[in-house]
């Protein structure tokens, strides 16, 4: 996965800047626990739609790490983090599209675990693509200089 900066899976956690100290210090959280990825977010270190919707597919293969990686337990994950921030569209919506995908992709135990890792891996590689386009977008529509 290629890091852009703001956010990098390390297995079997992930990295993410802390935005409430910008832009003054630069500075990453490590964050290995359901609760560690629940306070981040709660606390507004960590904020942006796009951002938050990897945070959330993210955080499943951490809950899955961590708390273990049947179904119910992953959906009740899931809507954990989801309420965190409510009006966070992109934060539940990663990480339910996480879960039901791995639920569908995988039987529970270290293959599911994996499958969240990938598919976090992948809803990273597609958000950056879709940063990047449009970025091209918009460049396009300014007058040079």
């Amino acid at each position: 996965m290629p890091n852009f900066g703001a956010i990098a899976l390390e297995p079997p956690g992930l990295r993410v800047i802390d935005q409430t100290l910008l832009p003054g210090e630069e500075r990453y959280l490590l964050l290995f626990t359901l609760e560690q990825v629940r306070e981040a977010v709660a606390t507004l270190r960590v904020r942006g739609a796009p951002l938050l919707g990897m945070v959330g597919a993210a955080a499943m293969a951490i809950a899955a790490e961590t708390l273990g990686s049947g179904a119910a337990g992953l959906r009740e994950a899931a809507e954990r983090i989801g309420n965190v921030r409510p009006t966070a569209v992109e934060l539940a919506t990663g990480a339910a599209s996480a879960v039901a995908w791995a639920i569908e992709a995988a039987p529970e135990g270290p293959h599911r675990t994996s499958a969240l890792w990938t598919f976090a891996e992948r809803y990273f590689e597609r958000r950056v693509a879709e940063d990047i386009e449009l970025g091209r977008h918009g460049a396009a529509l300014l007058k040079p200089g």
